[in-house]
């Protein structure tokens, strides 16, 4: 529904773990940008981010 194109940005607010930010960055080609109010969910999405792609961007 969004329909979404490689070098687009999309920022998700309420993100969680990232589970649709990682799903949106691998099909779509999007730069994702999420925000949290729980700390630990951001902490772990990053850990996930950084084992999946090796950087924290």
């Amino acid at each position: 529904m969004l329909d979404l194109k490689q070098g687009q940005r999309v920022l998700d607010v309420g993100c969680g773990l990232g589970g649709s930010d990682f799903y949106m960055a691998k099909e779509f080609g999007v730069e994702v940008l999420g925000m949290d109010l729980s700390h630990n969910m951001v902490e772990l999405a990053l850990e996930r981010a950084q084992k999946e792609t090796g950087s924290l961007s």
